[in-house]
């Protein structure tokens, strides 16, 4: 097998994160998630001298890319002649649907020339795709200067040892099933005594050779582990991309575990993010769905609107609008909670009461939320009560007057 290619070529700014403080309308979904979130972006420093044709010969080489793309995940091109020729490679991600991957490509495109317009090299790297191009080859480039790794989500502070040794196991099991199958593996893995079960995912490009890829693979491993303290950590280089993911499961939820962030929309809207990590399980799923469906279908003023959510594989997003004043809990149960006079909680357990009964017996679709407590019960800029999180909430049949159901709710 040739050598890999490890040559830097043109001096490359350091890769960076955008993160999902700002993010793009949800559409409502529940299959579809073409993984427009991106991982990083790199701009060449040296910029053409020859804009024109620059900016013809890129937008050849796109076209040419697109076609391959939609039918295959994956494309080499180039185009024009001398110092001013083109070479670009996309590829998705090889579970991301052809539908899925064009939009992801699409979106790269379009990305990749707002941010470096004019430089001879740039590449794009979104959780679903990657793309560059240069002017001059690098389909057998494995690794360059332009590496880095990104480091997302809170930190973990539960068993590190336990944790850093299984997670070490899972990216040697990941990296030597990726190198099996032409560059692209998922895995997980868990431990005894340790509460998460950590995902991993690893694809190299298809130009590579499997030694390449197995260098690459070797070169993003140690890029990742800097981040094995924190819930999702990426590593990117100029020939694979690793990922690892770990979910935390405690007695109290078995099935899944959230994060809540605070986002912000195109438009400037602020919105409430609820990211889960589910095992692969049905109860996970359905707890998903319900939540979705449930909120969808009822509209009141005491209830948390849903605006959208985006499933793929084991993650999974819901997106609220945003209550400013958090939940409940934070006010009765901490130093806040002098703030609520007796009058503003009477109206709390008014409006949480209104809308209970809206639920059971005026809904279109009656439901039993099943899981009311203050922490699921979330207060607008007037203190106005919502109530949030459907996760285990049950349709009442309308021909029914009593539902049992086994025992639900959370501490």
């Amino acid at each position: 097998m040739p050598s890999p290619n490890t040559n830097v070529g043109p001096f490359w700014l350091a890769l960076y994160v955008i993160l999902i403080s700002v993010i793009p309308n949800f559409v409502l979904c529940l299959d579809d998630d073409p993984q427009i979130v991106e991982a990083g972006h790199g701009c060449s420093l040296i910029s053409t001298t020859n804009l024109t044709a620059l900016t013809e010969n890129r937008k050849n080489v796109f076209s040419l890319l697109a076609k391959n793309m939609s039918s295959t995940g994956f494309a080499v091109a180039s185009s024009g002649n001398g110092t001013d020729k083109v070479y670009g490679l996309a590829q998705c991600r090889n579970d991301l649907s052809m539908e899925d991957c064009t939009q992801c490509y699409t979106a790269a495109t379009e990305q990749i020339v707002k941010y470096c317009p004019i430089e001879i090299g740039v590449r794009m790297i979104f959780d679903g795709c990657f793309l560059r191009y240069e002017n001059e080859t690098f389909f057998d480039q494995a690794v360059d200067g332009g590496n880095s790794n990104v480091c997302l989500s809170d930190a973990s502070g539960s068993s590190p040892t336990l944790f850093n040794e299984t997670a070490l196991r899972l990216l040697a099991d990941v990296k030597s099933k990726a190198l099996k199958k032409e560059g692209f593996a998922t895995d997980e893995i868990s431990a005894k005594g340790l509460p998460t079960t950590i995902y991993g995912l690893a694809m190299c490009r298809r130009t590579l050779s499997t030694n390449s890829c197995d260098v690459c693979l070797q070169h993003a491993s140690k890029l990742v582990q800097r981040c094995f303290s924190r819930q999702d950590g990426r590593a990117l280089d100029a020939g694979c991309y690793l990922r690892t993911l770990y979910e935390i499961c405690t007695e109290k939820s078995p099935a899944a575990a959230s994060v809540k962030k605070q986002g912000i929309l195109s438009n400037g809207r602020e919105v409430a993010m609820k990211k889960l990590f589910v095992k692969q399980s049905t109860r996970a799923s359905d707890e998903f769905v319900t939540e979705v469906k449930l909120i969808s279908a009822v509209r009141h003023r005491n209830l948390v609107r849903l605006l959208g959510c985006c499933t793929r594989g084991l993650e999974k997003l819901l997106v609220y609008e945003f209550m400013p004043n958090m939940s409940l809990d934070k006010h009765l149960f901490a130093n806040k909670a002098k703030l609520l006079s007796w009058k503003k909680r009477f109206e709390i357990i008014m409006g949480t009461a209104h809308e209970l009964a809206y639920l059971n017996e005026e809904s279109r679709s009656r439901i039993l939320h099943r899981d009311i407590k203050a922490a699921n019960i979330l207060l607008d800029n007037e203190f106005q009560a919502k109530i949030a999180d459907f996760g285990l909430a049950r349709l009442f049949p309308e021909d029914m007057t009593h539902l049992a159901t086994r025992v639900g709710g959370t501490v």
